[in-house]
C-alpha cells in the first residue's frame, strides 16, 4: 500500500499537478534556488533555524513569539510524519556538512533582508518564503510573516506547495492525509501571500473547540483562534455573548434599581429576557465600573492592566426581541445628534441601543484605550443607526435569516439584509459578518460558491471580517449531526476557509486540489459526486436558509431529480478505485449516508395538503373565527411529529401539537392548536448564570413561507404570551 501511495506522490510531482499555487494570491519572484531535498531517502540534509533568544517571551497579544516556536515545530513535526526522518530545530546555523538547506524560521531572521515583503504584509497575517544561496551552495530559506500568524501561515503553505498533504478536517484520525515518501524535494520557496480579508472563524455551536479544532483552523487560514498564543490568534475577546444584562447583574440591583431592566406591557419591570432598558443612562457609571473590574482580572499579571488589549468586548443584545416598553422607551427618540426617531420608524430601537453602546465605548476609553465593545446586529439591532459609531466599536454584522442560496446583494430575496451590508460597511471601519451556513450543511450545499460571491461583495463595501456557525468535527448530544456535517461537507468548509483569505482565487482549481489530495484516485469520481449535487442544489429557487431540515432537502436535490442511483454509482465506484485508507474511510461514510437519505425519503412523512378557500367572510370575521366550523374542513397537519435527526425522528411530539390552513384568495390563514395538559406547564424565557438567556426560549411556535419559484420567503415565531 505505502510503496503504490509513493509512486503516485512521485508522478504528481513530475507532472507539476500539486495545485498549491491556487491556494493563495501570490507575488512571486524569480526563485535563485534549484531544488533541493530536505531528506533523501530518509537521511537529512537540513536543519531548521528558531530565535530560541526571543523564546521567553510569552506574549498576550497577536505578536508575539510563542506562534514561532510551534511553527517550527509544526514544520519538523509533518515533514517527519512525510519521511520518517525529522529536521533538527538549532539555535544557529551549524557547521554540519551534510547540511544543504537551512529552514529560518520567524520574522527575527526576515526583518533586514526582506524589508520591501514586510512592508506589503503590514497590518495584516500575510506571508512570505523567499530562498537564497550561502557559501558552498547551501540554501537557505526564510518562512516570516509580520505577525507571528503570519509565519505560520508561510510554515502550511511552505508544506501544501511541497507535498500532497492536506488538513481536510479536524478530525485527528481521518482529517490529515499525505504520502509517505523517504524524500521530502522542495520545488517552491519562493512566494509572498497576501490577505483580501482582516479576520476570518469559525464559530463552533454548542460546544468548546478541542485541540483539534483549533489546529485545523491554524493550518487552513483562520487568524481568531481564540486567546490561545501558540496559535498566533489576532483577536482577543472579552464579555458574554448576548450578554448585555451582565454588567448589571439582576442578583445585584434589581431590588434597589428595577428601573435598569425592561418594562414589559403590564407595566411591570422584569430581568427575566436578559434584556435592559436602553434608555436608564443613570445605569451606566456602575456598567462601566462592572466592566473595568472584569479587565482589571483579565489583565491582572500586566504591569499596566488598563493598556491590556480587546478587540471585542462583547456587550451584544440578548437573543430575542425584547424591548423595553417604558414610557420614556415608547416615546420618539432624540439622537445625540439631533434627530428625532418616532417609534413606528423601523430604525427606532436601533438607534436606543446604538446610542447607549456609543455612551459605554465613550467611558470605557477613558480608562482602557485599547479595549474595542463588540455588538451583535441582530435582530432588532440589524439596522444601521442614522449617526456614526464611536471608533472603539466594533459591529457583528448577523444576517440570521439569509436565504443562503443566493448572494446577499440578491435583492428579491435578500434584499434588506443587502441594504444593511451597506449601511454597516459605511458605518464602520470594523464590521464583521457572521453567517450561519453550517447548521444546514448537513446536506452537501456547497456554500462555497455563495461565499466567493459574498467575499467580493463585502471586500467591496469595506467589510473585510468572515465567520459562520459551523458544528465541530465531533459527536455532540446538543446537535447530533455534527460529524455527518464534515462527513459530506468537509470539502464546503476547506474551500470557505480559502474563500474568505481571498475571493477572487479560483475556486474550481481548489476543489481540485481538495478532491486530489483528500480522494486520491477516486478523485474523478467524487468529482461527478459533487458536481451533480451542487448542480441539482442550484437548479432551482428554492430558498436553502440555516434551518433546513435535511428531508426537504433530500427530497429537493436528490429524489424528485432522481439522482440517487448515479449518486449511488459514483460512491461506489470511488470506493473501488480508493487506494488510501483514510480516503476510503472518507467514502464509505457518505455512501452510507446517502443511503440513510434515501431510506429516510422512502419513509417519508410530510404532510401535504389542500388547502381550500373561504367563501363570503371578510378577513375580521375570519381572525375571529377559532372555534368556528369553517375550519373543520380546512387543510390540517395533523400532529406534528419530531423533525430533528436522531433517535426520536418521525415520532410523536411530546406536546400535542396541530396546523389548520385557510385561504380567502388575499390572505392565508394558519390556526395552530398547542396543547399541554396543564396551563402552568407552559415554560417561559429562563436566566441562567450571569443574566445570559437560555436557548431554545420555552414554549414557542416558528415557521417558515416560502415559495419555490422564486425563493422568497417568510420567518415567522410567537411564544406562549402572544
Amino acid at each position: 500500500m505505502k510503496r503504490k501511495l509513493r509512486n503516485v506522490f512521485l508522478a504528481l510531482l513530475a507532472c507539476g499537478t500539486l495545485f498549491s499555487a491556487a491556494a493563495c494570491s501570490t507575488i512571486q519572484n524569480e526563485s535563485p534556488a534549484a531544488l533541493c531535498k530536505l531528506v533523501e531517502n530518509r537521511n537529512v540534509a537540513a536543519e531548521i533555524v528558531l530565535d530560541f533568544s526571543r523564546q521567553h517571551w510569552r506574549a498576550d497579544g497577536p505578536n508575539g513569539f510563542e506562534p514561532e516556536d510551534y511553527a517550527a515545530r509544526e514544520l519538523q513535526s509533518w515533514i517527519g510524519s512525510i519521511t520518517g526522518s525529522f529536521v533538527p530545530i538549532v539555535a544557529k546555523p551549524t557547521a554540519n556538512p551534510a547540511v544543504r538547506t537551512r529552514l529560518f524560521v520567524g520574522t527575527n531572521f526576515a526583518k533586514d533582508r526582506f524589508k520591501n515583503d514586510l512592508n506589503k504584509m503590514k497590518g495584516s497575517d500575510g506571508f512570505a518564503v523567499r530562498t537564497t544561496v550561502g557559501e558552498e551552495g547551501v540554501r537557505n530559506i526564510y518562512l516570516f510573516g509580520a505577525i507571528s500568524r503570519g509565519t505560520l501561515h508561510s510554515v502550511y503553505e511552505f508544506l501544501e506547495r511541497n507535498s500532497d498533504i492536506i488538513w481536510a478536517r479536524p478530525n485527528e484520525e481521518l482529517g490529515t492525509i499525505y504520502s509517505e515518501t523517504p524524500d521530502f524535494t522542495v520545488v517552491d520557496a519562493d512566494f509572498l501571500c497576501l490577505p483580501k480579508s482582516d479576520f476570518r472563524a469559525f464559530q463552533w455551536i454548542y460546544h468548546t473547540p478541542a485541540r483539534q479544532d483549533y489546529e485545523w483552523q491554524s493550518r487552513n487560514r483562520m487568524n481568531r483562534l481564540g486567546g490561545h498564543a501558540r496559535y498566533g490568534g489576532t483577536f482577543t475577546n472579552a464579555g458574554v455573548g448576548h450578554g448585555i444584562q451582565v454588567y448589571v447583574p439582576h442578583k445585584v440591583y434589581f431590588k434597589d434599581h428595577p428601573e435598569y431592566y425592561t418594562m414589559m406591557e403590564s407595566g411591570k419591570r422584569d430581568y427575566r429576557n436578559g434584556q435592559i432598558c436602553l434608555l436608564a443612562y443613570e445605569m451606566i457609571p456602575e456598567y462601566v465600573k462592572n466592566m473595568r473590574a472584569d479587565l482589571a482580572k483579565k489583565f491582572n499579571h500586566l504591569p499596566r492592566p488598563e493598556q491590556g488589549r480587546v478587540d471585542y468586548f462583547n456587550l451584544s443584545i440578548a437573543d430575542n426581541w425584547g424591548v423595553c416598553k417604558c414610557p420614556k422607551c415608547l416615546a420618539p427618540f432624540k439622537t445625540e445628534n439631533g434627530k428625532i426617531i418616532q417609534p413606528e420608524d423601523p430604525v427606532f430601537r436601533s438607534a436606543q441601543y446604538y446610542t447607549f453602546i456609543n455612551k459605554v465605548a465613550r467611558e470605557i476609553r477613558k480608562t482602557n484605550p485599547n479595549v474595542t465593545v463588540g455588538v451583535y446586529a441582530y435582530v432588532f439591532t440589524s439596522e444601521p443607526p442614522p449617526f456614526p459609531l464611536e471608533q472603539n466599536v466594533r459591529i457583528e454584522y448577523c444576517p440570521f435569516v439569509l436565504n443562503e442560496k443566493t448572494p446577499i446583494y440578491d435583492i428579491e430575496t435578500n434584499g434588506k439584509w443587502n441594504d444593511y451590508l451597506i449601511g454597516w460597511g459605511r458605518a464602520s471601519k470594523h464590521t464583521q459578518v457572521r453567517e450561519y451556513l453550517g447548521w444546514a450543511n448537513k446536506f452537501p450545499r456547497s456554500q462555497a460558491y455563495r461565499v466567493r460571491d459574498n467575499g467580493l461583495f463585502y471586500i467591496k463595501h469595506n467589510v473585510k471580517e468572515f465567520s459562520a456557525e459551523h458544528p465541530l468535527d465531533s459527536g455532540s448530544k446538543a446537535y447530533p449531526p455534527a460529524i455527518q456535517t464534515w462527513d459530506v461537507s468537509g470539502m464546503d468548509a476547506w474551500l470557505i476557509a480559502r474563500m474568505w483569505w481571498d475571493a477572487t482565487q479560483d475556486l474550481e482549481k481548489l476543489r481540485e486540489q481538495y478532491l486530489t489530495r483528500t480522494y486520491r484516485e477516486a478523485a474523478p469520481q467524487m468529482k461527478v459526486y459533487y458536481d451533480t449535487l451542487r448542480d441539482s442544489f442550484y437548479s432551482n429557487k428554492l430558498a436553502s436558509v440555516y434551518s433546513d431540515d435535511m428531508l426537504p432537502l433530500i427530497s429537493a436535490y436528490i429524489m424528485k431529480p432522481g439522482l440517487d442511483g448515479k449518486l449511488r454509482s459514483c460512491l461506489e465506484d470511488a470506493l473501488k478505485a480508493a487506494m488510501h485508507p483514510k480516503s476510503r474511510e472518507l467514502i464509505a461514510r457518505q455512501l452510507k449516508h446517502l443511503n440513510d437519505w434515501v431510506e429516510m425519503a422512502k419513509n417519508d412523512k410530510t404532510v401535504r395538503a389542500t388547502v381550500p378557500v373561504v367563501k363570503g367572510m371578510k378577513e375580521s370575521e375570519i381572525m375571529q373565527s377559532f372555534g368556528s366550523k369553517i375550519w373543520d374542513n380546512a387543510g390540517a397537519t395533523g400532529d406534528f411529529v419530531v423533525a430533528d435527526q436522531g433517535p426520536d425522528h418521525g415520532k410523536k411530539a411530546k406536546f400535542r401539537s396541530t396546523a389548520r390552513l385557510l385561504h380567502d384568495r388575499e390572505n392565508l390563514y394558519i390556526y395552530f392548536q398547542c396543547f399541554t395538559p396543564d396551563m402552568k406547564n407552559l415554560a417561559v424565557s429562563k436566566t441562567k448564570d450571569r443574566s445570559v438567556e437560555s436557548i431554545p426560549r420555552g414554549d414557542i411556535m416558528e415557521f417558515f413561507l416560502g415559495h419555490a419559484s422564486n425563493g422568497v420567503y417568510y420567518q415567522f415565531m410567537f411564544d406562549a404570551g402572544n
